[in-house]
């Protein structure tokens, strides 16, 4: 059961990390996405930032199951 905990949360680390990325350099597409769903471009740092804690986190929860388990609940929200 790790080891399938283990993949998806890289998993799903390497996909947070490339959107916060994405999210950081404001790329077109996804600024083009954010500004048709009504986001304010001063929201975008800080989902970005989101992201990138919701990465760690589930990286760090691989460590600690408690702090894995807050960051995929943060996720979620």
């Amino acid at each position: 059961m790790f080891i399938g905990y283990a993949v998806l949360a890289v998993l799903l680390a390497l996909g947070l990390s490339a959107s916060a990325a994405m999210t950081f350099s404001r790329n077109p597409a996804v600024a083009g996405n954010m500004t048709k769903l009504g986001v304010p471009d001063a929201w975008l740092p800080w989902l970005g930032t989101a992201k990138a804690a919701g990465a760690l986190g589930l990286l760090a929860g691989l460590a600690v199951p408690a702090l894995g388990t807050a960051a995929a609940i943060g996720l979620v929200l």
